[in-house]
């Protein structure tokens, strides 16, 4: 099923029932090319195609890591991602690029590709004004997520 699952994504046609199918049988994922490329790499070109969402949405829910770096640029999974939906208008577009964001740390977003751009970067120069507050929001989140816990045990120890 693994090398099924390999060759089917290398020919980069990822967007029908068939990949659908392969996943639903739970193929093997976190595949990465001799190129470094894994599923999100590779689906990043044609995210906008027909199904492709969806099965972005599929590999997401199965673990493919989002900070895998290909060997060509050092771009992460999330940052191809990126580039292929930061201006989508579609709302369904932004929705899984701001999930897919939230899944990872913000010191994620720093790591930088050969041409020293990260994804933050790329964001606060090129991406629209939501995103970019977006990134603020989640990284603030991020932040304080524990900080109401820690102040309450501070309390409970008084």
């Amino acid at each position: 099923m693994a090398s099924i699952w390999f060759s089917y994504l290398q020919t980069n046609i990822i967007t029908d029932d068939f990949a659908k199918e392969l996943l639903a049988k739970k193929a093997k994922v976190n595949v990465v090319t001799k190129e470094g490329n894994n599923e999100f790499h590779l689906i990043a070109n044609y995210i906008r195609y027909d199904g492709a969402l969806e099965v972005a949405q599929i590999l997401l829910k199965r673990g493919v890591s989002l900070t895998a770096l290909d060997k060509k640029y050092k771009n992460t999974a999330l940052f191809s991602l990126c580039l292929h939906t930061h201006t989508a208008q579609e709302p369904e577009y932004q929705k899984f690029l701001k999930t897919c964001i939230r899944k990872v740390q913000p010191s994620d977003w720093d790591i930088t590709n050969k041409a020293g751009i990260s994804l933050r970067s790329f964001i606060q120069e090129h991406g629209p004004d939501e995103l970019k507050k977006f990134l603020e929001d989640v990284e603030y989140e991020k932040e304080h997520e524990h900080g109401w816990l820690d102040r309450f045990k501070n309390h409970l120890r008084k």
